[in-house]
């Protein structure tokens, strides 16, 4: 799992996103939450501590429109988090007819989970 995660790293690794933005983020099956904002991300779960990290990158691919997508790494006192966001995708949360224009995958302590935004 962290082998793919570093392919999507180097396959992202390119100028900073020029138009970053705050972004909400959700996914079920385990249910939990992200936002973007500035230079934080704050993960929460349901039952559990609100977890804060610094952005310590944010860039956007080589080769392909910055709107495509972003990936951005992050430390907080519960170790690292590493985020890929696709935008333009059609992405459902699995619980709704509710539609979202960004995909988000989420590795936080080695659990990788996907999800949507907007």
């Amino acid at each position: 799992m962290k082998n793919y995660m570093a392919v999507i790293v180097l396959l992202f690794a390119g100028n900073a996103f020029a138009a970053a933005q705050d972004l909400r983020c959700m996914g079920t099956e385990p249910f939990w939450n992200a936002k973007i904002t500035g230079d934080k991300i704050i993960v929460a779960a349901p039952g559990e501590k609100d977890q804060s990290y610094k952005i310590t990158l944010r860039t956007s691919p080589i080769g392909v429109p910055e709107s495509f997508g972003e990936v951005l790494k992050g430390k907080g006192a519960a170790g690292d988090v590493t985020i890929t966001v696709r935008a333009d995708e059609k992405c459902t949360d699995g619980m709704s007819d509710a539609t979202y224009s960004k995909e988000i995958w989420l590795l936080q302590n080695d659990q990788l989970v996907v999800g949507c935004c907007k």
